[in-house]
């Protein structure tokens, strides 16, 4: 009688995920113990290449950068591939590249592959590293698409053989940059690997191809929304309500791309609509309550010219347009800035002098850009409670926005929206359903330039809007008389 040798079971595909999640080691436990459904799904899609275009819509702070980076160490030592990892900004471009090194030590059968004279150490303080080739001919490139001979490096990235191209943050890669990184795709075989990641800032040209590619049935699309995330544990209820008020929630963490007709040539798209602004909207003064016990703060943008000087209040979750008046001498302002700094403020505009309340104080803040400079040097020679503003200065939440600017309009757009103000209505608020902002490349958001706007409107200025968004410029103790 002749007994067969059994034949050993081969290993299907999630049995050979697991075995590589084990070797990783993340918050001090295997990476296997602890990786989401949807990060298993990723960290799949990478190493096995079984759709060769794949589109990775995910909400942020999901940890999708990190399963990314460990599926490129795969790649790297175990089949011995190339990565082109590319972003719209170096940070970005350099943060998968950042964990990759972080995690090449988890397992000597990843760091043994290091070049001899190559130190691991020395790698993870190398901040500037954006090219690691192992000793099997794999690795990992990173690559930004804003540096200067950017698509000089995409090519040499691609010449030396990678023929999978990552690329992060993808809907803020202009259609041009995306379709020279897809043309070289071209020329590395049939199994040439192409991933984009990201959230969907935008729909239309010149950023149009994140869209695009996921309505485009050709690539595996894995969408993870903050509901998806909230299931698997990686958010909590209380993460989630608490960025419900921060920035671009739909976008971040709803996942929802915007309206194809509400973006520009530019990219821009408009902060404030119609019906948030009227819902808004109280009558007149007399809704205002006379106790207001809390600081008031008052935007002055100073015009000349052909452009308004405004000044709009704001306190204790009131809004009115105090005047606007049209005047070449910028000196005709400073007493305005005097009148609105004075404790007898609320006698004048309530009428009744003989109201006793307590006082907490006034600061006018003055955009102090261009000629609203002269009038803040000016009251503060004469010793009045006035700030200079410079919106282009570095936003208190750096991370969100480009300036101080697109701080202050977006706290107004989020009182506005989430109905946190009541604004006396003036017909000249209406202003404020022309300002735009987009995305920078750095995820940043920005206002519309002063210059592009009076231009699309044929050289009127956003007077009052700015004074308002001036008055949220706030967050100071002003001086008590």
């Amino acid at each position: 009688m002749i007994l067969s040798t059994p034949t050993k079971k081969k290993p299907n595909r999630d049995e050979i995920c697991t075995m590589w999640l084990k070797k990783f080691t993340v918050d001090g436990k295997p990476f296997n113990d602890i990786i989401s459904p949807k990060q298993r799904e990723i960290f799949r899609a990478i190493i096995f290449k079984e759709h060769l275009r794949v589109q990775i819509l995910a909400s942020t702070q999901y940890g999708k950068s990190l399963t990314v980076a460990l599926a490129c160490i795969v790649v790297a030592c175990i089949w011995g591939e190339v990565t082109a990892v590319v972003a719209p900004s170096a940070d970005k471009a350099k943060l998968i590249m950042r964990y990759f090194i972080d995690h090449l030590g988890d397992h000597s059968m990843f760091s043994d592959l290091l070049d001899i004279t190559t130190r691991l150490e020395r790698l993870k303080k190398e901040e500037s590293k954006d090219r690691i080739i192992l000793r099997n001919g794999g690795g990992i490139f990173a690559l930004s698409t804003n540096e200067s001979n950017s698509k000089k490096k995409i090519e040499a990235a691609m010449g030396q053989g990678a023929k999978n191209v990552i690329m992060d943050e993808a809907c803020l890669v202009s259609d041009d940059t995306e379709a020279t990184i897809f043309r070289m795709l071209a020329g590395k075989g049939k199994y040439a690997f192409y991933c984009k990641i990201g959230n969907p800032f935008y729909a239309e040209p010149p950023y149009s191809h994140f869209y695009n590619s996921d309505i485009d049935p050709n690539y595996h699309r894995i969408f993870i929304d903050y509901v998806e995330a909230l299931k698997e544990g990686r958010y909590t209820p209380e993460f989630v309500e608490e960025a419900r008020n921060k920035p671009l929630f739909d976008i971040l963490f709803e996942c929802k791309f915007p309206d194809k007709n509400a973006i520009d040539a530019m990219g821009y798209r408009y902060l404030i609509k119609k019906e948030d602004l009227e819902d808004c909207f109280i009558d007149s003064m007399d809704d205002v309550p006379i106790d207001l016990t809390e600081k008031m703060f008052v935007g002055a943008d100073i015009g000349r010219g052909d452009d308004e000087s405004a000044y709009v209040c704001r306190r204790q979750g009131y809004i009115w347009l105090d005047s606007t008046n049209q005047s070449s001498d910028l000196m005709v302002q400073v007493p305005e800035v005097a009148r609105l700094s004075s404790k007898d403020y609320f006698y004048e505009v309530k009428g009744d002098p003989d109201y006793d309340y307590e006082y907490y104080g006034i600061t006018v803040n003055v955009d102090d850009t261009g000629v609203g400079g002269g009038v803040t040097d000016r009251c503060h020679e004469l010793g009045y409670n006035v700030r200079g503003i410079v919106w282009g200065s570095t936003a208190e939440t750096r991370g969100r926005f480009a300036n101080v600017k697109a701080e202050n309009f977006w706290d107004l757009a989020m009182d506005i929206k989430y109905k946190k103000v009541k604004i006396v209505r003036s017909q000249k608020f209406y202003e404020l359903l022309e300002i735009k902002y987009k995305i920078t490349s750095s995820e940043k958001i920005i206002i519309e330039p002063k210059e592009d706007y009076k231009k699309r409107k044929k050289g009127k200025s956003p007077n009052v809007a700015d004074a308002v968004a001036l008055t949220y410029n706030a967050e100071i103790e002003p001086d008590i008389w």
